[in-house]
């Protein structure tokens, strides 16, 4: 009996632990609208377990899904790192490079866009995604502010 109790209690610990280093991006848990788009358009995101958060990304335009993409928040050698990939299109890995209260930006070294994503919480309700980066030689930055939203029907 004390033997089960303790691997309980070192089981329990471990999760603990494994969701520790996502702390500082827990608080994405859930479902946001891009404001300004058309409905449906947005991110879900799971709660961190395993050392991960999962996400899904979708935009709607004119009615229809024009981009879905899989998101991924994980450590990987001591490292945060953002991991998306749209439909039909390669896997990009970002690291983090820099963390300040309520903002993480995140970078690669790739010659396609966007090579920077940073997020930032504006308050419980609200956060900021911007992707940056070069085309063609040209500076090119995306915005895309939130709002949570209700996940029934989203």
């Amino acid at each position: 009996m004390k033997k089960t109790i303790f691997c309980a209690l070192a089981l329990v610990g471990t999760l603990a632990h494994a969701a520790e280093p996502l702390r500082e991006v827990a608080w994405l848990q859930g479902c946001w609208q891009v404001d300004g788009a058309e409905p449906g358009s947005g991110e879900h995101w799971s709660a961190p377990a395993a050392g991960a958060m999962v996400g899904s990304a979708r935009l709607v335009r004119g009615g229809k899904m024009t981009n879905i993409g899989l998101l991924q928040l994980r450590h990987v050698d001591g490292q945060l790192e953002y991991v998306a990939q749209s439909l039909g299109e390669a896997v990009m890995a970002f690291t983090r490079v820099a963390a300040a209260r309520g903002e993480l930006a995140f970078a690669r070294a790739a010659p396609t866009f966007p090579q920077r994503l940073v997020l930032r919480q504006k308050d419980a309700m609200h956060f900021h995604s911007r992707m940056e980066g070069t085309v063609k030689g040209e500076r090119k930055v995306l915005e895309f502010p939130m709002t949570r939203v209700n996940c029934e029907g989203n």
